[in-house]
């Protein structure tokens, strides 16, 4: 294996505020832009675009869009009670099972990864301006994300100036054991107990408000 190696220059610990709801770089509304995706490189791309072809298979066919969506937040129970097996939402639980078998470290991170995957697809399967509103700012996608063809896993990281990075140098960058180095040093900073992060509603468990932002 090839030492991973490091990216310097500005921090990437707080991720970055962007504005992509304004008129886009190219003249359309950010929300059409699609992102310039390569066929899959790895299983965790070939599981996220099956899900994203598959409920836009079902969409296209006269499947009711609230079914093929989801609820608006994802549900964190399967990522809270991981032997529980607890019958969800297809899409969540299609995502929240991806995280599980990954080497992501702690709780707290497996649910902010569930939470803003969960968004990117849903935008992803029903491009509209209400799908774009729903992801967090930061994660939305950048310039470089609709102008240069990139691994799907690269859409799910965090940082956006580590995107950028990634996508502009990817035979350096854009490599299995970055992704792995990606994941096993994926932190949050959550201050709290790692089940203080989700909050009881009725029947589920969703994100905490605070985490969210």
């Amino acid at each position: 294996m090839n030492p991973v190696p490091n990216i310097d220059s500005a921090p990437l610990n707080r991720p970055p505020r962007v504005n992509n709801t304004s008129p886009s770089f190219q003249g359309g509304p950010a929300w059409q832009l699609p992102l310039r995706l390569l066929p899959p490189t790895c299983p965790v791309d070939s599981l996220l675009i099956g899900i994203v072809q598959r409920q836009r298979a079902l969409l296209a066919v006269g499947a009711p869009k609230a079914e093929i969506l989801g609820p608006y937040h994802p549900s964190m129970i399967i990522i809270a009670y991981p032997d529980q097996n607890e019958d969800g939402h297809a899409l969540s639980t299609l995502i929240a099972n991806l995280f599980l078998r990954t080497p992501i470290p702690g709780t707290p991170e497996k649910a902010a990864c569930l939470y803003v995957t969960y968004h990117l697809t849903q935008w992803q399967i029903d491009p509209s301006p209400e799908t774009y509103a729903n992801l967090p700012e930061w994660h939305r996608a950048r310039p470089s994300q609709v102008m240069t063809p990139h691994p799907t896993w690269v859409t799910q990281m965090v940082f956006g100036k580590l995107r950028d990075r990634v996508i502009a140098n990817q035979e350096r960058y854009a490599t299995e054991e970055f992704h792995a180095l990606y994941l096993v040093s994926l932190n949050i900073n959550w201050p709290r107990g790692p089940m203080d992060i989700f909050v009881i509603d009725g029947n589920d468990m969703s994100l905490l408000d605070t985490a969210r932002r």
